[in-house]
């Protein structure tokens, strides 16, 4: 069982599609106030295991604990506290950024709707509220997407490869306002990338997944003295050092 440190555990977390294994055997330990940065190529298992960490998927053995609480036993109390952004976020065109949360905070109730204020000062998006989310920018709908993860005020934060898509200026935006997030409310946020440059900007803990299978974890710091982590990622990519390079 995860201990009260931890903001996600796993232990020996499996996913098998017929004969051919997606993640084998994962074990995470998250620790509460971290910048995590699940770090791996495209198809090296992230998202897959992003999907079991939030109930999407059903594991094909192993368990996974949020906050305490077992996802497989008590899903409900385990995401209650747990804010989301997958992939690109999906809005309402016709309406404006405001009214999408206003949207999202009927769908989660309690005190979400007076939180959409708040949620959008912390995004950089207060300004463009009135607009309406077809006019928005790709950084901006990512943002969007990123203020509606904090409606329920959440103490973990799971964020998707959240620059994918994004032009540079975007990406580096993102980066910065992850940071500001976690360094100005203490939340936990666990940060998949294919980027080995946006994790080294971003985070201070790591796990590197390759082929499903974890090949480091720990603090930044320690996993980079024991291995030099732009040869490690490059070779896992096959000598994609574009990915490297972010």
């Amino acid at each position: 069982m995860a201990g009260p440190s931890s903001a996600i555990e796993t232990q020996g977390l499996t996913k098998r599609y017929g004969r051919h294994p997606a993640v084998i055997d994962l074990d995470l330990h998250v620790p509460r106030g971290a910048v995590f940065g699940f770090l791996g190529r495209n198809g090296a298992g992230k998202t897959t295991t992003i999907g079991m960490l939030v109930g999407l998927l059903r594991p094909t053995a192993g368990r996974v604990w949020l906050l305490g609480h077992d996802v497989s036993r008590d899903l409900r109390t385990a995401l209650r506290r747990t804010g989301v952004l997958l992939d690109r976020p999906a809005f309402y065109p016709y309406l404006t950024g405001q009214e999408n949360l206003w949207v999202v905070a009927q769908v989660l109730g309690r005190d979400a709707a007076v939180r959409i204020e708040p949620a959008l000062q912390a995004v950089d998006l207060a300004d463009r509220a009135g607009d309406r989310f077809g006019s928005y920018s790709a950084g901006m709908k990512q943002r969007l997407g990123l203020a509606a993860a904090l409606l329920n005020d959440p103490d973990l934060l799971i964020l998707d490869e959240p620059t994918t898509g994004l032009d540079p200026v975007g990406q580096r935006d993102t980066r910065l306002l992850i940071r500001r997030l976690a360094d100005e409310t203490g939340k936990t946020i666990f940060l998949s990338s294919h980027q080995l440059a946006e994790v080294e900007q971003v985070c201070d803990q790591v796990a590197i997944i390759d082929r499903g299978r974890l090949v480091a974890h720990g603090p930044l710091a320690q996993v980079a003295a024991g291995r030099d982590l732009e040869t490690m990622f490059v070779e896992l990519t096959g000598g994609d050092s574009g990915a490297a390079a972010g």
